[in-house]
């Protein structure tokens, strides 16, 4: 079964073994079920997350079953947190999941081929979509005025070429 990404631990947070994670979706009742989170995309090893309170942006405190203090919750930094993609809800109508757009073709509104999209990332300001294009790969921000419109039925993104000054 195909794992998603859904977050990732940052750093510990406090002196109880308490960390910060970085997560990546919407619903974060997934992170927090009664089976834990996947540690690995192919391993079985999973960790047992509680909710503690929210901080700036897309980050939560977070206790990990088992984990007491900061020595042990220092060695998690960077670890990878993951779900089975058959627990991930049905995106509403005009709604696609990031990993949909792996793969699509990106067009311009006249046509013109930009690339294929091998994925979307995010440095730190905003989500950019990275194009495999003829010669190199780039980025194009993933967000008005430069996006226009997702095709799922034809696999397209539709986006405004930006001014290369």
């Amino acid at each position: 079964m195909k794992r998603v990404l859904i977050g990732r631990i940052t750093t510990a947070h406090g002196v109880r073994g308490d960390v910060k994670v970085q997560y990546f979706l919407e619903d974060l009742d997934l992170m927090f079920g009664d089976a834990g989170v996947y540690t690995s995309d192919t391993k079985p090893d999973r960790i047992l997350l509680t909710y503690k309170n929210d901080l700036k942006g897309d980050v939560v405190v977070c206790s990990v079953k088992g984990v007491t203090d900061r020595n042990v919750a220092e060695r998690l930094r960077g670890t990878q947190l993951y779900v089975d993609e058959a627990d991930l809800p049905q995106p509403d109508e005009g709604t696609v999941y990031l990993r949909e757009l792996e793969g699509m073709e990106a067009v311009t509104p006249d046509g013109k081929a930009l690339g294929r999209v091998l994925g979307v990332r995010n440095f730190g300001a905003s989500d950019l979509l990275e194009i495999k294009g003829k010669k190199e790969n780039y980025f194009i921000p993933f967000c008005e005025p430069f996006l226009v419109e997702i095709d799922k039925e034809n696999r397209k993104v539709v986006l405004n070429e930006p001014d290369i000054v």
